[in-house]
């Protein structure tokens, strides 16, 4: 089980609270006011913290009491490590914003403005929250690169911000933005990348912008514009805080299973078939359709 962002920020509070120390107990409850949450999600939070043996908790605490443990401090190194990573960051940051976008365009809405993007779930990187100056020179850069544009260019905040035709792409791919553009430049010149498995008699020559990703006969695409699209619409599905979690960590499964360098294909049907039946109760919106669609679009990949 991986842990959610705010699972890490719940972590790096913890830390922060003890010092560092393993023998220290903290009450876990004041973050649910820090960070503006039920007691809830608190619960879910330190639920998957205690299963990943980064807390402990035993019956002599009260219900939000733990303690942190070797490898809780060591997750938080790790975080801290990966703060300092400016690249990966910024790609972060730029990846964050396009997929926030994307769930105002499913809903035919736009934002009022970047600053908006700051108080939602999603502006927190290694436990912490992105602070709006990186937020406004990440939505400055997809500028640049076309895949956002803005009413009102001279921010900051930026108004009324929205997703291009290339912006929508690098969301509905499932890609990060370095991803997308990398692969953009790729396809500018001659490129040939080729994976086949079980091709025998095949002979192919000189090519320009080919690429074929073929698994015995494989749409991954299909299977990672799904994963995608599920994950990216789970904050507008309203299925519930442990639905759309386990909804969340089905769409990351699938997405490392289609993406992996050879993919299982019963793995795969048991992840769309996992991911579909987390997804049913939102067949009543139009959201959920079109999500829901996506995936009997997926299981047809895999026929």
């Amino acid at each position: 089980m991986a842990l959610r962002t705010f699972d890490l920020a719940l972590l790096c509070w913890i830390y922060e609270q003890v010092e560092g120390q393993t023998t220290m107990i903290v009450d876990a409850a004041p973050w649910c006011g820090e960070m503006g949450k039920g007691e809830d999600v608190l619960r879910l939070a330190l639920e998957r913290l205690e299963a990943e043996h980064c807390i402990d908790r035993d019956d002599s605490m009260a219900e939000l009491e733990c303690s942190m443990t070797l490898t809780g401090l060591d997750t938080v190194s790790e975080a801290m490590k990966r703060r300092t990573d400016a690249p990966a960051r910024s790609n972060f940051t730029r990846t964050a914003l396009v997929r926030w976008l994307y769930r105002y365009y499913l809903k035919g809405q736009t934002p009022v403005t970047t600053e908006l993007f700051c108080q939602t779930r999603s502006a927190f990187y290694a436990g912490t929250p992105l602070r709006p100056g990186e937020v406004e020179r990440a939505a400055r850069y997809l500028m640049d690169k076309g895949l956002i544009v803005a009413l009102d260019e001279f921010g900051p905040p930026l108004r009324n911000p929205e997703l291009t035709s290339r912006g929508i792409d690098c969301a509905e791919k499932g890609l990060t933005v370095s991803e997308f553009l990398a692969a953009d430049d790729r396809s500018a010149g001659p490129t040939f990348h080729v994976h086949m498995t079980d091709a025998q008699g095949v002979i192919i020559g000189t090519q320009t912008g080919f690429t074929q990703n073929n698994t015995a006969g494989l749409d991954v695409a299909q299977l990672t514009h799904f994963a995608g699209l599920a994950r990216q619409s789970l904050p507008a599905l309203a299925l519930g805080v442990e639905a759309e979690a386990a909804a969340a960590d089905q769409a990351e499964a699938l997405h490392a299973e289609a993406t992996s360098g050879a993919p299982d294909r019963s793995r795969l049907r048991r992840l769309v078939d996992s991911l579909l039946a987390s997804l049913a109760p939102a067949a009543g919106t139009a959201l959920g359709q079109v999500v829901l669609e996506a995936g009997h679009q997926a299981v047809a990949a895999l026929q």
